[in-house]
C-alpha cells in the first residue's frame, strides 16, 4: 500500500510539474506542449505499474488533455493529498506559507538532530485561526 501511495504521490508531482513547465513561453506551440505532456505521462504511468490511472483536464476549457484508465477506482488516501495540495495552490497561490507550530520535549544535538519528542501543529485554515 505504501508503494502505491508513493507512486501516486510522485505521479501527481510529475503532473503538476509538467503543467507548470508547459505554461512557459519557450515552447514552440500548444500542440507541441500537449504532445510532450501526453508522451511523458504515458511513459511515466507505464513505468509506475499496471494499476495506475490518470486524468488530466484543462481547468479553463474543461478539455481532457490526457486520459488512461480514469475510471479505475482508487482508495481516497492514495490520491487525496494531491487534491488537497492542488486546492491549496489554487486558493492561496504558490508563494503562500501556511503556519506550522513546532513543539518538542528534548534537546537539539550536533548537526541539527533533535533528541526527544517532536510535535507539529499544522495551520492554514484562516477561518479557524480567527476564532
Amino acid at each position: 500500500m505504501r508503494q502505491r501511495f508513493q507512486r501516486a504521490w510522485m505521479l501527481g508531482l510529475i503532473v503538476l510539474g509538467l503543467l507548470g513547465a508547459t505554461a512557459g513561453p519557450a515552447l514552440a506551440s500548444p500542440a507541441t506542449a500537449l504532445s510532450k505532456l501526453q508522451s511523458t505521462l504515458r511513459h511515466d504511468v507505464t513505468e509506475a505499474g499496471g494499476s495506475d490511472g490518470v486524468l488530466v483536464v484543462d481547468r479553463t476549457t474543461g478539455k481532457t488533455l490526457f486520459s488512461l484508465d480514469p475510471r479505475v477506482r482508487r482508495l481516497p488516501a492514495s490520491v487525496e493529498k494531491l487534491y488537497t495540495t492542488a486546492t491549496a495552490l489554487l486558493r492561496y497561490g504558490a508563494t503562500a506559507r501556511l503556519r506550522t507550530d513546532v513543539y518538542g520535549v528534548g534537546s537539539l544535538a550536533e548537526h541539527g538532530v533533535w533528541n526527544g519528542t517532536l510535535y507539529l501543529r499544522g495551520g492554514g485554515d484562516v477561518w479557524l485561526e480567527q476564532l
